[in-house]
């Protein structure tokens, strides 16, 4: 099955902010992207990483006024539901450790 991805976030800022995305699709699913593009409007340097899970990230310092995050694309799926553990525990956020 294909899906359509993507999504539109758009953010009034009173101040400048330094921003940590995480809005892409994972790259164990990259075999199964057939088109994917995004954008951050105004233009501004996007800084990629990828973290400790595998995600990729983006660090922005978004300027004063409208910021536009943006992205789209098709991903074929084989339409399975997730693996679920009965046995997991889901914790408070308070209990969870800083790292």
């Amino acid at each position: 099955m294909l899906i359509r991805v993507g999504h539109e976030i758009i953010f009034d800022l009173k101040e400048p902010v330094a921003m940590t995305l995480m809005l892409d699709i994972h790259p164990t699913r990259a075999g199964d992207v057939f088109t994917y593009r995004s954008g951050v409007d105004p233009e501004i340097e996007v800084h990629t990483f990828t973290d400790a899970f595998g995600n990729v990230c983006k660090r922005i310092h978004a300027p004063k006024g409208k910021v536009r995050l943006w992205a789209d694309g098709i991903v074929q799926d084989r339409g399975e539901p997730d693996a679920v553990d009965e046995g997991a525990i889901q914790h408070p956020v308070e209990d969870l450790p800083d790292e």
